[in-house]
C-alpha cells in the first residue's frame, strides 16, 4: 500500500466516522426531547353532579381517559431554564390501546367546554384545527414528533374564550373495532 493510498483511506475512514457520530448524536438527542409535563397547572373543581351531566352530554359508551389520555406541556424549552407564562400551551394525546385510534380532524377532535348554571356549554375556537383526519398509532404513551400526538393553542385563541375555566375534550374511534375513546382535561387559564 503507498502512501498516497494510506493517507486517502485515512481520511476516507475518518469522514466516515465523522458523519455517524453526528447521525447518532442527532437521533440520541431527538430521542432525549427536553419537554416540560405541567404539574401545577390550576385546574377548576369540577362537581361529580358536573361530571355525570358531562358523560350524559357526550355519551356513556366512551370509553374516557383510559384507552386515550392526554396532557399538557406548557414549554418545549430546556428543562434548565425557568418556566414561562401560560400564555399559550400544548396538549398532547397518548394512544394506550392496542389499536390505531382515528381523530375527526387535526386537532384530536378537540372541543371546549365550560360550566354555566349547572350545564355545560360548548365554546367556539377563534382558529379550528385543520379538518382532515388524523390516525394515532397502537401504545403511543410519550410525545413524538413523526406521529404528531400534539396540537398547541395559542394566546389568540385562549383569549377568545369567554372562560377561564375550560374542559378540553378530545374524541376518536378504534380502527379495528370502532369503539368510541376520548379524554378530557379541566384547565384554568389566568
Amino acid at each position: 500500500m503507498t502512501k498516497k493510498s494510506f493517507f486517502l483511506s485515512t481520511i476516507g475512514i475518518s469522514a466516515l466516522l465523522f458523519i455517524l457520530y453526528n447521525v447518532f448524536s442527532a437521533y440520541y438527542i431527538s430521542k432525549q426531547q427536553n419537554t416540560r409535563l405541567a404539574e401545577l397547572l390550576p385546574t377548576p373543581v369540577v362537581s361529580t353532579d358536573e361530571d355525570t351531566l358531562f358523560y350524559a352530554l357526550i355519551g356513556q359508551e366512551v370509553n374516557m381517559n383510559n384507552g386515550v389520555t392526554m396532557g399538557v406541556v406548557t414549554s418545549m424549552q430546556s428543562m434548565s431554564e425557568p418556566p414561562q407564562p401560560l400564555n399559550h400551551f400544548t396538549y398532547v394525546v397518548f394512544n394506550n390501546t392496542s389499536e390505531a385510534i382515528k381523530f375527526p380532524d387535526q386537532g384530536f377532535g378537540l372541543e371546549i367546554y365550560t360550566i354555566e348554571n349547572s350545564a355545560w356549554k360548548l365554546l367556539q375556537l377563534q382558529y379550528v384545527p385543520i379538518a382532515s383526519e388524523k390516525e394515532l398509532p397502537p401504545k403511543l404513551k410519550r410525545l413524538d414528533f413523526d406521529a404528531e400526538n400534539f396540537l398547541s393553542l395559542s394566546e389568540e385563541n385562549l383569549n377568545s374564550l369567554p372562560s377561564h375555566n375550560i374542559r378540553l375534550y378530545i374524541h376518536g374511534v378504534g380502527e379495528k373495532t370502532n369503539k368510541r375513546y376520548g379524554a378530557y382535561l379541566d384547565i384554568s387559564l389566568p
